[in-house]
């Protein structure tokens, strides 16, 4: 027979410790499981179904992102290996469509034909939710 330990409130104390912890990873799991499926749901509900747009937009801006390496360490039990990763160059231009700006990847060919100020036809999309629009063709 185990005796009651006054300070601590003996072992049914530990018992109601060890509950109370596991009870607070529970709820912080529920917690955490109910924001992913939130955001999911939101991105699911905003994606989906957006109506297809066709218009005119002028070009604001034109980047050029060129061709970089970095590097990634990877353990894998006693072996640890470098991985390059490459991200290959990148010509964007940036168009205003009404009040809205989307960035788009072009070819380096329309990328040199269209400069800053010029009028493109711009094929897009408008988010459900958030209103947010996505180019996903250009014309010129």
């Amino acid at each position: 027979m185990v005796a009651r330990d006054e300070k601590n409130g003996g072992k049914n104390n530990m018992n109601n410790n060890e509950s109370n912890q596991r009870s607070i990873m529970v709820i912080l799991g529920g917690v955490i499981l109910a924001g992913v499926a939130g955001y999911i749901i939101f991105m699911g509900i905003n994606n989906i179904s957006v109506e297809n747009y066709e218009g005119k937009g002028i070009v604001i801006n034109k980047e050029y992102h060129k061709q970089k390496t970095s590097y990634q360490t990877q353990k894998t039990g006693n072996l640890t290996r470098t991985i390059p990763i490459t991200t290959a160059e990148a010509y964007v231009l940036t168009i205003k469509i009404d009040t809205q700006t989307a960035s788009f990847p072009v070819t380096k060919n329309l990328y040199d034909r269209i400069q800053i100020d010029d009028s493109v036809h711009v094929q897009y999309v408008k988010k459900r939710v958030t209103g947010s629009i996505q180019i996903t063709n250009i014309n010129n």
